[in-house]
């Protein structure tokens, strides 16, 4: 009887060390988690859109307070990532972090640690601000607004504008997209070969509407072979 109360108490203890403090934090942490994942996806295979990027730039930002992870995407016109490892390290990171700390956290306590960062980069933003003149009468004249909200953005409001999106549409959009890229680049290679210009150096030119495009036949060969 002993033994089994021993084997007992194990069980409890092993089972209380797995449980989550709160599950409406776990739920939200791992739809941000999935967020990332999804866009980190589709953001390499070239199909996302502003919305997109915003959704997931505001998604990064939170979890970027609560875990201070260091993220392996790059930011041009939009962010993405530039190989699935790099996507996978962060979203590991991510991972382990929740298994190592985040189950003793709240979904209240988190909300409270981003809402004070948000807090205090605005504050420091307007001190910085109101020390310059010419800051202060840059942001007036040109009705500059701070990039970032003075109140953390709601994430389940967030989540859900992401659940809503028509992800098959904008990746037959893409689709789309690559096969008229692919007609342009095929049209460049033939040209610089009628005109015998040598691939690596030669300057090709075609046009879009109204839109005169210049680009060098080895980037184009570069591009041709990331396209399927």
């Amino acid at each position: 009887m002993k033994y089994f109360g021993f084997i007992l108490a194990i069980l409890l203890f092993s089972i209380s060390c797995n449980t989550s403090k709160d599950k409406a934090f776990e739920e939200l942490y791992f739809k941000n988690v999935a967020i990332i994942e999804k866009y980190g996806i589709e953001s390499i295979e070239g199909c996302r859109t502003q919305q997109m990027n915003d959704i997931f730039w505001t998604t990064c930002e939170y979890m970027r307070y609560i875990t201070d992870i260091d993220y392996s995407f790059y930011c041009y016109d939009f962010h993405f990532y530039e190989t699935k490892d790099s996507l996978e390290k962060d979203i590991k990171y991510l991972k382990e972090w929740y298994r190592k700390y985040g189950k003793n956290m709240t979904k209240e306590e988190a909300n409270a640690i981003v809402g004070s960062v948000y807090e205090e980069n605005y504050r420091q933003h307007e001190e910085i601000v109101s020390q310059s003149d010419f800051l202060a009468q840059r942001e007036k004249e040109f009705n500059i607004k701070y990039p970032y909200p003075r109140k953390m953005p709601d994430q389940d409001s967030v989540i859900v504008q992401w659940e809503n999106i028509d992800f098959q549409k904008i990746e037959e959009e893409a689709l789309l997209f690559f096969e008229e890229q692919k007609g342009y680049m095929k049209e460049a290679i033939r040209l610089s070969k009628q005109n015998n210009e040598s691939l690596d150096s030669a300057i090709i030119k075609w046009s879009y509407p109204d839109d005169p495009f210049f680009i060098t036949a080895d980037t184009i060969i570069k591009w041709w072979n990331m396209f399927p």
